[in-house]
């Protein structure tokens, strides 16, 4: 079953929440390798979100949740979250921010 962005974007949220955030990457790795639980950037969380593993995020799915993302920041999702976040609060207000303009959009 496919997930409306909306969907994609809290479940993004939570799992930042529960990880935390990384910059630099999609997600952070020790030894080489990263799990579902390894601190994650906002477009490495949307990957975790659709497809339970860290997997670096691509597909339709992705795509229009990370098109929310762009809207509400104003730029590429993934050079704000290295460039212009400062907290794990600050990236995961802009998940639920995105997610709140695709529910607003039947998204």
């Amino acid at each position: 079953m496919t997930r409306k962005p909306s969907e994609v974007l809290i479940m993004a949220a939570e799992i930042m929440q529960q990880n935390g955030w990384h910059r630099g990457y999609y997600f952070k790795s020790v030894a080489g390798h990263a799990t579902r639980r390894s601190p994650c950037c906002v477009l490495g969380a949307v990957g975790i979100a659709v497809c339970g593993n860290p997997v670096r995020p691509s597909g339709l799915t992705v795509a229009s949740a990370g098109g929310f993302l762009r809207r509400i920041l104003g730029q590429c999702p993934a050079s704000w979250n290295d460039r212009v976040c400062r907290s794990k609060h600050q990236a995961v207000a802009a998940l639920v921010a995105a997610a709140h303009l695709a529910t607003s959009e039947g998204q």
